[in-house]
């Protein structure tokens, strides 16, 4: 499970590349150079919170960033609201970074489309509320 989790990663990061401009071989070398390289390679079976919290903080980001919430679908925006819903329950110190994001994704939405926020707040809103509410 730990290894498919750090394959996810290097896909996702690859991705992550890919759309911040990268052509096919710097995405190529993107996945090469982290899945390929200490500590990644080294430590991708073992058990630790890292590897899983930076497959969702990844996923996450790259469903936030830029045009990325206006070209994903409904259930790619909740799953990315769930990735960060998902990471205090992994470690508390992820709590700062969940922060981070939700306030990145939140002004993402804010700055869409004038009145078109409002359904997608709602998709991206309550589960950080429910995980915060269930973590109090």
């Amino acid at each position: 499970m730990m290894n498919l989790i750090g394959a996810l990663l290097a896909v996702n990061l690859s991705l992550l590349a890919r759309e911040a401009g990268a052509g096919r071989r710097g995405a190529l070398a993107v996945w090469a150079a982290l899945a390929f390289a200490a500590p990644f390679f080294t430590y991708a079976e073992l058990i630790f919170p890292e590897a899983p919290a930076a497959l969702l903080i990844v996923y996450a980001y790259r469903h936030l960033r830029g045009d990325g919430w206006a070209r994903s679908n409904r259930a790619q925006r909740l799953l990315a609201a769930l990735c960060l819903a998902y990471l205090p329950w992994l470690h508390a110190r992820f709590l700062f970074v969940v922060a981070g994001l939700a306030l990145y994704g939140w002004a993402q939405i804010r700055s869409g489309a004038p009145g078109a926020w409002r359904a997608s707040a709602a998709v991206y809103v309550m589960p950080l509320l429910v995980s915060l509410g269930l973590l109090a």
